[in-house]
Parts: structure tokens; C-alpha cells; sequence
């Protein structure tokens, strides 16, 4: 039996690909945040040198925490340049397999040699892609009015751009028209985004003025935090306290306006100030405007085909302020945020409706902290909205020694807490009503072998989502994988997922707690005999259980990359699947164009193939092309409503064009 282990290159995201799929996974349909994917693909393009970055430099990677940021610091200071990067594993903090993961984003070149890292400072790409056929939104539905429910052509289109003048100005902007929208909607572009930014390296640190995101101590007030699962959370965890410029394609979690970073080495202060429109659902606001939740009923596709999607575009707003104090000091670090948010009917919403809902401020107040030494390692944050919406996350880490290493992490989320921009680390995507406890192991038995246990427990005090009472739930997971980036690697992860739920009942009555469990293996090879030739193999396969019969699936995938020439590479993904069941569907990523990350979902019976080749036509300009096409057994007819295509069969072509400078 052959498996597939997910690798890192300069075309797809420089994190294991599993670790996405589980954030895919979560019941409340989670979405990877773009701008962790292409942080990771730019690193890879452009690795960091640890002997000319800066500590701030170093710490706004994401890829080392304060400690490890403190002894490679140390280490520069007493001995001089890095000849290896590997001589990071004699320092405390930093252990080989850590290393041989982040090798392919960091360099030890010498200072002199290269004075400022190569960031590509002027590029544009250029996206076309179109799907066969054509779905039923496209097709008149009125044949006296010749009208289609998606206003636009079924041509999706992407443009971004990005320039800057040395290392301190950088700017960027990115515009794009889904399938079935116009491309301006009057004088509004269907999707518009981007920044100005300047960095320094005395009292301002950073300046934005545009579209940003913001990260906050542990992740429970703004920003990415921690991913889905703990066993991703790195020993002596970083301060979160960043300021990150966007211009990335999600259409919603972030902000737009200015924000600043200020500081010296040991006290920094942020600031920042946003208003953007919001768009909102027409029929949620006719039901009761009294009574609209603005928290959860705006809509966050950042679709604008329909009439009635359009309809609602920019009948809200949100208002976003606050600042940010960050200390810092040998193995301490300290930080608070306070910040004020504002969400109500924006003009055009009033000159819309007779009757509207109110709008709503909330305060948000938080505090965390760490502390670490060689082997310890304690963190904690406590966010406060309202006494029904707080928010805390402790945890504790341990380093026996250079093999072993272990995490307890515990967290309560009140039944009401939604964060500004709430991305922490949770059974799910909605935090809110859920308290839990995790412990993790991680040991390296040898230079060929590492492994990882984790065991979580959540339970729901109250009622959430799909449930109508309170409810528990359990999250156990093994793997055992090969270190580092060699030429032959291997993956092999064991996950049981168990939770509960009150499936919909005509009844009378509150319908019982119903127990669901999951439970899926995943085993992956992936070997590189030379330059040119990459083969990856992959198995998933799974068993879900509720209140029916248990239903099995799984997924095979193979994939062959290889370099038919200097310019010219081919790359050949098949997947087969069979998965009954929409609870037990198996996510996988798909290689694509620069810049386009796709995890689908596998669900049904069929066979789908991708195929992605990469050429350099000029010096500075590559050309890209994709084709993907599945096929599905089972069905006659793919997709529902709107987004109906007929027939079992849908083709997807992408054409990219790169001008790098």
C-alpha cells in the first residue's frame, strides 16, 4: 500500500498539509486563513538570514519564540556568524527536528555577502480561470425577461501587485471578480484590497495605512492565534503582538484603515483605527430588526452574484479601534490590549429599511503573559468582554530533555464571547460555550523517528451548535512520522474524534444526546531521488458512526512532480474516493497557480485529476497553466440550487501569468 506525505516547495504552503486539513475538519466549517499560506510561501521564496535579521525580524516570522529568538541573539553577540544553521541545535530552545522542518525558510549567509534579504519588491500576477460546464445560476430562468439568478460572466479573475523601494516601503493591492459577479458593481470593484506599509528601526517600528491584521498575545482577541490542535503549538510560545499588512482574496477578518507599532527593544505600543462596510442578509434584518445579531448574522462569503446578495452589500459597518502595550524583559514578556468595536447600519442600510436594528458597541479588555527557562515554559491570557463573554487560555510546557517534550493546556470560552476576530485554538471554529483540557507528548526516539500523542476533552456547559443541551466531547491522535527533509519521508497518523449532538426531530419533545465518533488514518510517503523528480503517495481512510450504521470511506491520492527541463515543470496529482458520508468527508490539498491554495472536500464516489504546469518564458515572466477535472460515479447531477451543474463531470481551467522584478 502506497501513501502520501505533503512537501514543501517553492509552490505550495509551507505548512504540513494535514495539520490544514484538521483545521478544515472542525465542525463549524473553519477556512484557513490566506494570509498564513502565503506568509509561509514567501519565506520559502525568500529565507530568512538568521546572521543580518534583526530581533524583530526574527520574531515577526512566526518561526521562532522570544527564548529562541533570545539565544540565537546571544549566540551572534559571543561568537560571530552562523556557518550552518544547525548549529542553532546545540542552543537551548531549538531541537534538530524543529530545524530540519524550517530549513527550507531560513539561511546562514554570510552579512556581507547578501547586506538585505531579496523580497521580490516589484511583482504582478494575473489570474483567469473558468469551470465546464456552467452551473444553472448562468442559464435564464425567465424565458420572457432572458434573466440568470449570477449577474456576471462565470470567468473568475485575479490581479495583485505588489512594489516597494528598498526595505522600508512596500506597497500592495489585489482585486477580484468570483464567478457569476461583475466586475464593478456601479463604481465599487467587486473585491478591492491592499496596503501601504513603512518599517523602521527607531521609535516607528511599522506603519500601515490600508487593510491589516492584527495578532494579540495567545490569538483570543485578534489574529490567527494558535491552529486547531496543540500539539502545534511550539515550546516557549511567541508573543503574538504583530502588525501584518493584507492583501490577500478572503473578503472578511480583517481590518481597514491605520495602525502603527511603536516601541524599543523592551516596551511597544500599537495603535490602530478601521471602518469598513459589512454586508448583511435582507431577510435576517425583515424577520426582527429588533432583535438582529450582529455578531453572527453578517455574511462573510464575499459573494455578490445574486440579487439578493448584492442587494445586501454594504448595509453595515464596523468600527474597530483599540491599542496594544507589549513588555519585554529577559525571560518575562507582558502585554494588554483595550480596544472598543462598533457594528451598526451604514447609510445606504438606512436609506434601505423604514425600521432598523440598533447598533452595537462592545469593549474588549485583555491581559496575558509568559515565562520561560531552558526546560519550562508557563502562558496564560484572560480576555474580557462581559461577564458572560471571558475568555481564558493557560498552559504549561516541559523539555525533559533534547527527545521529550510535553504540553497541559486548558481553556473556557463563556457562552456569549465572540472575539474581535476570534481564530484561537478550540474543538471547532466557535469558540464561544466551550471549556476543555489537553495534553500533549512529543518525543523523538531517534534521528529517524519522531511521535506525537495528544489526548483533548471539551465540554459545552451550555447549548451550541447542533445541540440543544449541554454536551462533551474527546479528540485523541498518534503519528509517527521521519523527521526533517530527506529524500525519503514518511507520515503515519492515527486520529479518534468523538463528540454529541440533538439531530432535528418531528417529535415532540427535546430530542436525546446522540454520540458521533470518527476515526481516521492517515499514512503519506513522499520520496525525492534527485532534483527533478518528486513521487508522493497517500492513503485516507476513515469510519464514521452516529445514529446510523457505521459508514466508511477514504481517499487514495498519488502525485508525480517532475522537471522536464530548466524551464518547464510538470506536475500530475489522481485522487480516487469513496466517502458515504458528508460527517466523514476527507479534505486533501490540491496543487495549483502561485498564490491559489485549494484543500477540497471528497465526498461521493469518483475520480478527480489535476494537472499544473510551470514555465519561465522570459527572465522575469512565468507562465502557468492548470486543468482539473473529476468524475463522480454516484450521481447524476452535481451541486444544488443555483450552483447546479448537469451531468457527473466538472472541468476547472486556470490560466496565471507572473512579472517578477
Amino acid at each position: 500500500m502506497l501513501f502520501l506525505c505533503l512537501n514543501i516547495n517553492s509552490q505550495e504552503p509551507g505548512i504540513p498539509g494535514f495539520i490544514l486539513e484538521e483545521y478544515l475538519q472542525a465542525d463549524e466549517k473553519a477556512i484557513v486563513p490566506d494570509e498564513i499560506l502565503e506568509g509561509y510561501a514567501d519565506y520559502i521564496r525568500n529565507p530568512v538570514n538568521l546572521n543580518g535579521s534583526t530581533t524583530d525580524e526574527l520574531e515577526e516570522t512566526g518561526l521562532f519564540t522570544p527564548f529562541q529568538v533570545y539565544s540565537l541573539i546571544k549566540y551572534r553577540e559571543t561568537y560571530g556568524e552562523l556557518f550552518s544553521i544547525y548549529e542553532l541545535n546545540g542552543l537551548p530552545g531549538f531541537r534538530l527536528s524543529r530545524l530540519q522542518a524550517i530549513s527550507p525558510f531560513i539561511t546562514a549567509a554570510p552579512v556581507a555577502i547578501t547586506p538585505t534579504r531579496n523580497r521580490e519588491m516589484h511583482h504582478l500576477i494575473f489570474n483567469i480561470g473558468k469551470s465546464y460546464p456552467e452551473a444553472r445560476g448562468y442559464e435564464p430562468e425567465n424565458s420572457d425577461t432572458k434573466t440568470a439568478a449570477y449577474s456576471g460572466s462565470p470567468v473568475t479573475t485575479c490581479l495583485r501587485i505588489k512594489t516597494g523601494a528598498g526595505r522600508n516601503f512596500t506597497t500592495a493591492l489585489t482585486y477580484e471578480k468570483d464567478g457569476g459577479e461583475r466586475m464593478f458593481s456601479g463604481s465599487t470593484p467587486a473585491f478591492l484590497t491592499g496596503f501601504a506599509t513603512y518599517r523602521g528601526k527607531r521609535i516607528v517600528r511599522q506603519l500601515v495605512v490600508g487593510s491589516f491584521r492584527l495578532n494579540h498575545g495567545l490569538g483570543l482577541i485578534n489574529g490567527t492565534g494558535f491552529l486547531h490542535s496543540p500539539e502545534h503549538i511550539m515550546l516557549h510560545p511567541p508573543a503574538l503582538s504583530v502588525l501584518r499588512p493584507y492583501a490577500s482574496k478572503r473578503e472578511a477578518g480583517f481590518d481597514r484603515g491605520i495602525a502603527c507599532r511603536l516601541g524599543s527593544q523592551k516596551t511597544g505600543f500599537l495603535l490602530w483605527s478601521s471602518f469598513k462596510t459589512r454586508d448583511l442578509s435582507i431577510n435576517n434584518i425583515l424577520k426582527d430588526p429588533e432583535s438582529f445579531n450582529w455578531l453572527d448574522q453578517p455574511q462573510s462569503s464575499g459573494l455578490h452574484r445574486t440579487n439578493s446578495e448584492m442587494e445586501g452589500r454594504g448595509l453595515g459597518y464596523r468600527f474597530h479601534s483599540g491599542m496594544q502595550v507589549l513588555y519585554r524583559h529577559k525571560q518575562v514578556t507582558a502585554g494588554s490590549m483595550i480596544g472598543v468595536e462598533r457594528l451598526g447600519m451604514s447609510h445606504k442600510g438606512r436609506d434601505s429599511f423604514p425600521v432598523h436594528p440598533g447598533p452595537l458597541v462592545r469593549y474588549a479588555f485583555s491581559l496575558h503573559g509568559s515565562w520561560y527557562r531552558k526546560e519550562v515554559g508557563l502562558f496564560g491570557e484572560l480576555a474580557f468582554h462581559s461577564p458572560d463573554a471571558t475568555a481564558f487560555l493557560a498552559g504549561a510546557q516541559f523539555q525533559s530533555n533534547d527527545y521529550i517534550q510535553g504540553l497541559l493546556l486548558i481553556h473556557h470560552y463563556g457562552k456569549t464571547y465572540r472575539g474581535l476576530l476570534p481564530s484561537t485554538y478550540s474543538s471547532g471554529s466557535t469558540p464561544c460555550g466551550e471549556s476543555g483540557v489537553a495534553i500533549q507528548l512529543h518525543a523523538e526516539p531517534g534521528i529517524w523517528l519522531s511521535a506525537d500523542a495528544t489526548c483533548e476533552l471539551f465540554g459545552y456547559p451550555a447549548p451550541r451548535y447542533l445541540t440543544r443541551v449541554p454536551s462533551v466531547g474527546t479528540r485523541c491522535s498518534i503519528t509517527f512520522n521521519s523527521p526533517g527533509n530527506s529524500n525519503l519521508q514518511w507520515s503515519v497518523r492515527i486520529q479518534h474524534k468523538k463528540w454529541q449532538a440533538t439531530p432535528a426531530s418531528a417529535e415532540a419533545g427535546l430530542p436525546p444526546l446522540v454520540d458521533y465518533s470518527l476515526l481516521r488514518m492517515d499514512g503519506r510517503i513522499h520520496y525525492r531521488p534527485g532534483a527533478r523528480l518528486e513521487w508522493q503517495s497517500r492513503l485516507v481512510a476513515s469510519v464514521f458512526s452516529g445514529n446510523r450504521a457505521p459508514s466508511s470511506g477514504y481517499a487514495g491520492l498519488q502525485q508525480v512532480r517532475f522537471t522536464i527541463l530548466s524551464w518547464l515543470r510538470v506536475t500530475i496529482q489522481w485522487v480516487v474516493f469513496h466517502v458515504k458520508d458528508w460527517n466523514n468527508r476527507i479534505y486533501l490539498y490540491e496543487p495549483g497557480l502561485y498564490y491559489d491554495f485549494r484543500f477540497p472536500a471528497y465526498y461521493g464516489t469518483g475520480q478527480k485529476t489535476t494537472v499544473v504546469l510551470t514555465t519561465k518564458t522570459a527572465n522575469h515572466v512565468i507562465l502557468a497553466g492548470k486543468l482539473s477535472g473529476i468524475t463522480y460515479t454516484d450521481r447524476e447531477v452535481l451541486g444544488t440550487g443555483s450552483n447546479q451543474v448537469p451531468g457527473n463531470r466538472k472541468v476547472e481551467v486556470g490560466i496565471q501569468v507572473r512579472v517578477k522584478l
